[in-house]
C-alpha cells in the first residue's frame, strides 16, 4: 500500500509543479504562454464521457473536483484553472482528434486526462511532438510512458504493477493451482497479460491452466466460461474492461462456474454490481483498488469532501 500512496502522491506533486510554474510566471510571461493568462490557466481534460467505458470518466470528473477545491482556495498566484472538459469515447482514433483540438484549438496549457489505455497510446506521439505536458490520470499500460519523454508523467501505478500483484496475491493461496486467463487482445489487456505470464515464468516457473481471449464488445461469454469449466482451473485472471467483466461474471453464475475471480484496474465493485445487477455474481470477484481507503473513510476525508459536484465544462 505504501507504493500506491506513493504514486498518488507523486501525481500530485506533478500537477502542482506544473501548474505552480506557470501560475508564478509575471504577468507579461503569461500573457505569452500558451493557455495561461494573467486570470487563467487552461487545462485540458480528455476522458470517455460516452460509450460502454464511460464509467472510467470519474478520474476525470474527480480531477474538476480538485480544481474547483483549488479555485476555491483563491486559484494559484491569482490565476484560476478553467478545465477543458473534452470527450475520447475510449476510442483511439476519437482521442488523436481530441487531443489536437486542446493542444492547437483550445491552445491548453497542459493536458490532465486520459482513461483508456489504447487511447493514451494512440496520443502519445501527437503529445510529444506537440511538448504539451501531458499527466495521465487512470490508464495504466506501462508503454504510455515508457520509452521515458520529458512531457508525459504517468503518476499512477501501471499494468506491469498491477500484473504482478494479481500474481502473486493468488500464489500465496496454496488452494490456486490451475490458473486461467482471460484478456482482451488489445494494447490494455497485453499490457496485463504479458506481464503476468512473465510473473508466472519467472517467479514461479509456471504458464497459465488456460488463455483465452474475449474481446470488446462482447454481449456473451458462453464460449470461455464453459470452457474454463470443463478445464477445471481454481482461479480466473480478467484482464477484461467492466462491460465486458459484467457479461463473464453473469455468464459464470449463469453456468454455475463457481471459483475465484481476480481483476486489475479495469473494474471497481460499485460499478461491476450496478452492472451485473445483483450479488451474487460478485460474491468470488476481488479487484485490485490503488487507493489509500473507501471514499467514506477517516484516510479519504479531504478528497471526499472535494467531490461535490463540479460543474463540467463539455466542449462540443
Amino acid at each position: 500500500m505504501s507504493g500506491l500512496k506513493s504514486s498518488c502522491r507523486q501525481i500530485a506533486v506533478a500537477i502542482g509543479a506544473l501548474i505552480m510554474a506557470a501560475g508564478a510566471q509575471s504577468s507579461a510571461w503569461g500573457a505569452d504562454r500558451t493557455g495561461v493568462t494573467d486570470d487563467v490557466i487552461k487545462i485540458g481534460i480528455p476522458g470517455p464521457f460516452t460509450g460502454n467505458a464511460s464509467s472510467y470518466s470519474k478520474a476525470e470528473i474527480g480531477l474538476h473536483a480538485y480544481f474547483k477545491h483549488i479555485n476555491d482556495a483563491g486559484g494559484v498566484h491569482g490565476r484560476k484553472i478553467e478545465g477543458v472538459e473534452i470527450d475520447t469515447a475510449c476510442n483511439e482514433a476519437k482521442g488523436i482528434t481530441a487531443i489536437k483540438n486542446l493542444i492547437y484549438d483550445q491552445k491548453v496549457f497542459l493536458i490532465n486526462g486520459i482513461s483508456c489505455s489504447g487511447v493514451g497510446l494512440a496520443v502519445r506521439p501527437v503529445v510529444h511532438e506537440a511538448k504539451v505536458p501531458l499527466i495521465i490520470a487512470q490508464a495504466v499500460n506501462q508503454d504510455i510512458s515508457n520509452p521515458v519523454s520529458p512531457y508525459i508523467f504517468h503518476g499512477v501505478p501501471t499494468s506491469y504493477d498491477a500484473s504482478v500483484s494479481i500474481v502473486d496475491f493468488l500464489k500465496t493461496n496454496p488452494a490456486f493451482k490451475k490458473i486461467a486467463i482471460v484478456s482482451h487482445s488489445n494494447e490494455w489487456g497485453q499490457g496485463y497479460k504479458n506481464p503476468q505470464l512473465e510473473r508466472l515464468k519467472t517467479k514461479y516457473n509456471e504458464a497459465p491452466f488456460l488463455d483465452l481471449a474475449m474481446e470488446r464488445g462482447s454481449t456473451d461469454a458462453t464460449p470461455q466460461v464453459l470452457k474454463i469449466r470443463q478445464s477445471g482451473a481454481d482461479v480466473a485472471i480478467l484482464n477484461l474492461y467492466e462491460a465486458e467483466t459484467a457479461i463473464f461474471l453473469r455468464d459464470a453464475h449463469k453456468y454455475g462456474l463457481k471459483i475465484t475471480f481476480m481483476g486489475g484496474y479495469g473494474t471497481d465493485l460499485e460499478n461491476t454490481l450496478k452492472r451485473v445487477g445483483s450479488l451474487a455474481p460478485v460474491q468470488n470477484y476481488y479487484v485490485l483498488h490503488m487507493f489509500v481507503g473507501t471514499l467514506d473513510s477517516p484516510a479519504m476525508n479531504k478528497w471526499s469532501a472535494a467531490l461535490i459536484t463540479p460543474p463540467l465544462l463539455l466542449s462540443k
